[in-house]
């Protein structure tokens, strides 16, 4: 396998050719090390879906997201003007004062996430024809009229996906203070620039949902100019992605596994140091009222807990695992890695096993603590782990990620 760190401008491209009356763009960069880009791009947006969910050509499409261009702008449907011409199927006004109300379509208005929730708001979606590892991205309030920068998002996801049907969140944004950006100083010549953090995985398909702007009387309608995204592309010899690109050993041919091995290992160290603060902060034995320790919001937030934990790995509404470091690990394909690729795993994991040796040891010591623990308390808890999992060459690893699912697991049980 071979994938490659460096970051890179995904859209809007510099040479295409865009098709309104299919939604699409297609690009035929000539330049070897963007080959890959090539191919056609699709977009897709809630307001222009008919009854089959097939877009209408607009004068305000998505499409004008990406056409590099602070002129054009991507419109939601508003009933109290003709010019949007896509307002079929709009009861009311999509916003009210910037919030989002619903009035077209609701099956096109909730996103479903792999976890079972939805998100709710007018969305522009763009299909890639590669995977994208997605890094940072930009959003631009649009020009034309000035009057129209008020419209620009203060609440919003970005999702992924593979498939259209199946999403991710990404990245949330919600402004809560007045130390945030504010209308005034939003200057609609220029983009506003978003990091994506902690991101290792890879998808074709990417959705802004917005669900608020500016508490304004005028603002019954998104009016966007430009979303650009950044991220990285990673191959394998079969022209795929596995989900997962390291900053420190992404040249080496098959290192997939072990980057995501050691991810696992940093992941499962974050997420014991957050249980122990949260454990901490939260007993009001040891720190009554947050009168002893005083701990941050952060050292006793329960979803940032379950958010770490997630990283680790997350299961869906039928409890199988769907997501995480550990479903990566679980479905990478060993026929991908090659003779050569295979010799040079071993030799790169014999030296970064060594490197952290040390630290792996100090954390299995921790675990099986923990574990000594819990099976005294709950004995049933080691037989379901024996039924469910079983050594391979990597199952010390998996064991350790197991071990501290068991201790989130009794957490809660105990929390409740």
């Amino acid at each position: 396998m071979s994938m490659n760190n460096e970051i890179f401008q995904a859209v809007p491209l510099d040479d295409f050719l865009a098709n309104k009356q299919t939604n699409t763009f297609t690009a035929e960069l000539k330049d070897p090390k963007n080959e890959f880009m090539n191919g056609k791009y699709t977009v897709k947006q809630s307001s222009c879906l008919d009854d089959q969910g097939i877009n209408r050509p607009s004068d305000y499409s998505a499409l004008n997201l990406f056409d590099g261009r602070n002129t054009t702008s991507w419109q939601t449907p508003y009933i109290k003007s003709s010019k949007s011409g896509y307002q079929d199927g709009y009861t009311k006004d999509a916003y009210k004062k910037g919030k989002y109300v619903g009035g077209g379509k609701n099956k096109y208005h909730k996103t479903r996430l792999t976890d079972g929730t939805t998100v709710d708001g007018e969305w522009a979606e763009l299909h890639v024809p590669y995977q994208l590892i997605l890094t940072e991205f930009f959003l631009q309030a649009t020009i034309n009229p000035e009057k129209y920068a008020g419209r620009f998002p203060i609440k919003f996801h970005v999702l992924g996906s593979n498939d259209g049907n199946n999403w991710v969140k990404l990245n949330y944004k919600q402004k809560k203070t007045t130390t945030e950006t504010t209308i005034d100083d939003i200057d609609p010549t220029l983009p506003l620039e978003y990091t994506v953090k902690d991101n290792m995985f890879s998808y074709s398909h990417y959705r802004l949902v917005i669900s608020e702007m500016y508490e304004l009387p005028d603002n019954n309608s998104v009016t966007l100019s430009e979303w650009a995204l950044f991220g990285r592309k990673c191959t394998t010899i079969e022209g795929t992605c596995n989900g997962f690109v390291s900053t420190t050993t992404g040249a080496v041919e098959g290192m997939t596994m072990m980057n995501s091995s050691l991810n696992l290992h940093e992941a499962i160290n974050d997420f014991n140091e957050q249980y122990v603060k949260y454990i901490e902060c939260n007993d009001n034995t040891l720190n009554p009222s947050n009168s002893v320790l005083n701990c941050s919001t952060e050292d006793m937030d329960k979803k940032l807990l379950e958010e770490k934990y997630k990283k680790i790995v997350s299961y869906d509404k039928d409890k199988k695992i769907n997501g995480g470091i550990l479903y990566t690990l679980q479905n990478i394909n060993l026929d991908e890695i090659t003779a050569k690729g295979i010799g040079e795993f071993d030799a790169s994991h014999n030296e970064i096993t060594d490197m952290y040796d040390g630290d792996i040891q100090e954390l299995r010591n921790d675990i099986q603590t923990k574990m000594n623990y819990i099976q005294n308390k709950k004995h049933s808890i080691a037989s379901d782990i024996n039924n469910m999992y079983h050594y391979n060459q990597f199952g010390t690893i998996a064991l350790s990620i197991l071990a501290t699912t068991t201790v989130y697991y009794v957490f809660f049980k105990l929390n409740k």
